[in-house]
């Protein structure tokens, strides 16, 4: 089931910076992409602050937003946690920006094909789609939430259960699908002369 970014849900938009010059209701979001080179947002925002992550300020940052989602190892780990943290390992880029509510379907688009994981001034870790990843009081996820991965890496993931559920192997249905193309940091080949 899917569950809609709601501009309304525990963030105090009565707040004065949280209304545009033309009436209408923002909110900030904080998108952690996954991507290597995500595609600037098109859709109307006000744009906050974007880093990559080649410095340690912004690694750091990561590991701060990892024990968050862990709340500072106080949670279990359970298999929707894990899937979160391990796409925050692989982020490249985070973008802050506020949208209004007109913007919201552009937004889902753009987050699924950036790959990426929403934090909400609620405190709530988020799918592109809305779905509660990780909620803040109690580090659950909302029904029916899926940490997202992008399209080729789920078609990988079909690929690959299928040959072993051809031979009778059981594999587990929680594994995740592996990295994409565009998650993958391409390295430079050494070449060595003797």
């Amino acid at each position: 089931m899917r569950r809609p970014l709601l501009l309304d849900e525990r963030v105090p938009l009565s707040d004065p910076a949280r209304v545009r010059p033309n009436g209408a209701r923002s909110m900030r979001i904080d998108a952690y992409c996954a991507h290597r080179d995500p595609r600037p947002l098109v859709f109307p925002h006000t744009l906050h602050n974007r880093r990559e992550g080649s410095n340690s300020e912004f690694a750091d940052h990561l590991g701060g937003f990892i024990g968050f989602v862990m709340d500072d190892g106080n949670r279990p780990m359970t298999a929707m946690r894990n899937g979160v943290i391990r796409h925050i390992e692989r982020v490249r880029h985070q973008i802050s920006f506020e949208v209004g509510k007109l913007e919201l379907a552009a937004l889902e688009e753009r987050g699924f094909e950036a790959n990426a994981v929403l934090f909400l001034p609620d405190g709530t870790v988020r799918a592109p789609n809305g779905a509660v990843l990780v909620d803040p009081d109690t580090g659950e996820p909302g029904p029916g939430a899926e940490v997202p991965h992008p399209p080729g890496a789920r078609r990988r993931k079909g690929e690959i259960d299928t040959r072993p559920a051809e031979l009778a192997i059981e594999v587990p249905p929680l594994l995740p699908p592996v990295i994409d193309d565009f998650e993958a940091e391409l390295s430079v080949a050494l070449v060595w002369q003797f």
